[in-house]
């Protein structure tokens, strides 16, 4: 099982202290050795979208996240667009 297809098992049992860190590495092992328009790079980074969207509207705090660049990048843009 691939991380992605296990993140998303964990997403979808609300384990998701559990399915960030398999979000996170599908996407980093994606766009380490796959071109860039490769279509596994925008499935993986959706995935982790549509996980940080859940996950911080289900009320997980956000110091329970991991601290990792992408992660990173799309929690402040989901919390800047929440805010507006």
């Amino acid at each position: 099982m691939s991380c992605g297809n296990f993140g998303r098992l964990k997403f979808a049992q609300e384990l998701y202290e559990e399915a960030e860190p398999l979000f996170l590495e599908a996407f980093t092992i994606f766009s380490e050795s796959l071109d860039e328009s490769h279509p596994y790079i925008n499935t993986a980074l959706n995935d982790c979208i549509n996980f940080y969207r859940t996950a911080l509207a289900a009320g997980l705090p956000d110091i329970r996240l991991r601290s990792h660049p992408l992660g990173d990048a799309i929690r402040s843009r989901l919390w800047n667009h929440l805010r507006h």
